[in-house]
């Protein structure tokens, strides 16, 4: 006697969608960008952008803008190189600025009237992949009320040049205004 057993397989694609307080957001674009630390010379901050099709970057060295409405993340990573390595990134405040550490925030819904921040990340760890010129991030993140952010993004990320000849002085508080600008 044989028994023939079959079940409906789920989409087992992963998309590039962030979830947060039940709700998925998608976020299909992004950017990356690199600079050094003025105070610590041997340390890089990266900082890699994803956002939802409705959003848009100009740049202007060495401020980059975010545009229009939509949901978005910006992680900043603390590395020891300037190139990106395949690495597993723990949150830390970036007053501690430790190699493979990482702080960031996101907002969703946002729109050209109100840039308000929804929450930042207070603890969890980012997983960076990168075949080329292909990035794979793993979000596992809880925020500031204790809720999780989880997220998957596969694909090509913008670069943006900021001038690496000057160092900058890295965040305080995340005020990332003199590098990155959310309108």
């Amino acid at each position: 006697m044989f028994t023939i057993i079959s079940c409906k397989r789920e989409d087992s694609t992963l998309k590039n969608d962030l979830y947060y307080n039940n709700c998925s957001y998608e976020i299909p674009k992004g950017f990356i960008t690199t600079f050094g630390i003025k105070e610590h010379p041997e340390l890089f901050a990266h900082i890699i952008c994803l956002y939802s099709e409705s959003r848009s970057i100009l740049q202007s060295n060495p401020t980059i803008t975010i545009t229009g409405e939509g949901d978005m993340l910006l992680l900043i990573f603390c590395s020891s190189t300037k190139e990106f390595s395949n690495s597993t990134f723990n949150f830390a405040s970036m007053e501690e600025l430790t190699p493979n550490t990482f702080e960031g925030f996101f907002s969703f819904d946002i729109n050209e009237n109100c840039a308000e921040i929804l929450s930042y990340i207070n603890e969890g760890s980012v997983k960076i992949e990168k075949k080329s010129s292909n990035y794979t991030i793993s979000i596992e993140c809880i925020d500031i009320a204790g809720k999780e952010l989880s997220g998957y993004f596969n694909g090509k990320l913008r670069i943006e040049y900021i001038d690496n000849s000057k160092k900058f002085f890295l965040f305080e508080n995340l005020d990332i205004i003199n590098q990155v600008q959310i309108n």
